[in-house]
């Protein structure tokens, strides 16, 4: 009863029919946000596409979510750019997800943008973004949000972990 009375004032407060927010409720488990992105002839592309741990839920009751992102050009600085397509509502940063997926395109772009994604921890989503190291490196010192720069240098520790790991495990292996 409480959350049904803390929605309806969010409703009335912003004019806005969340139905579809109020799916958080009701779904278990966290989602994922799996990240594609491609860049060619100053054309970027971002496909966001949600997925759920139940394959049924993420067809039939894909959630809203509130995506914050950043892209950071080669100099480290933030990109102000606007997509020129999208089928996403996008506004100062922030994408709202309502389908299963979605695809922003930036055009008129020098180079390939690093993508930077949930800052403020905008919605409770784990983000697949398949960064190489070299990129990790880069966004954990260029991110302005404190909490994304801590998760991106924990990716790097662990990639680091598990390479030196796995090559130890070689070695003793051999030994052997």
């Amino acid at each position: 009863a409480m959350k049904s009375s803390i929605v309806a004032a969010h409703e009335k407060a912003s004019g806005r029919d969340l139905s579809q927010f109020k799916r958080w409720y009701s779904q278990a488990g966290t989602p994922a946000i799996d990240v594609e992105d491609s860049f060619a002839d100053g054309r970027y592309t971002l496909r966001l596409a949600q997925r759920q741990r139940d394959e049924a839920a993420t067809r039939e009751a894909t959630l809203h979510v509130p995506l914050r992102f950043a892209l950071h050009g080669a100099d480290g600085e933030a990109i102000h750019a606007r997509p020129s397509q999208a089928d996403a509502g996008v506004h100062d940063g922030l994408v709202e997800l309502v389908a299963p997926a979605h695809t922003l395109v930036f055009e008129g772009l020098d180079a390939r943008p690093l993508p930077s994604f949930n800052q403020g921890v905008s919605a409770a989503v784990k983000v697949e973004c398949d960064y190489r190291p070299a990129g990790l490196a880069r966004l954990a010192r260029v991110e302005r949000d404190g909490l994304g720069r801590w998760d991106t240098m924990q990716r790097l520790a662990v990639g680091v972990l598990l390479r030196r790991f796995e090559a130890q495990h070689d070695e003793i292996g051999r030994a052997h």
